[in-house]
């Protein structure tokens, strides 16, 4: 019995976490990092890869948009100009 185990029925909660994770981190793992030399830098293999897209894709609809916001800035500049009075230059 641990000491835990005096005061909590059942044994210690932590040991159980501490010994859960202990095992998370295999030799496994240790093997991997040796092999890249100490890089940490290592993709974790629980978390598929998101699909960001095709870039050019992307661009263009980053560009119409970009048209889009620009239409919309001017006709706002227009009816605050309307509105306040003011001269559209």
């Amino acid at each position: 019995m641990s000491f835990c185990g005096w005061f909590i029925p059942g044994g210690c909660p932590r040991i159980e976490i501490f010994s859960q994770i202990e095992a998370l981190f295999s030799n496994n793992n240790d093997q991997k990092i040796k092999e890249n030399g100490y890089n940490l830098d290592i993709k974790n293999p629980n978390i598929d890869e998101a699909d960001l897209g095709d870039p050019d894709e992307l661009l263009a609809e980053y560009t119409t948009l970009l048209v889009d916001v620009a239409k919309t800035r001017e006709a706002l500049k227009r009816e605050l100009m309307d509105v306040l009075g003011g001269t559209n230059e």
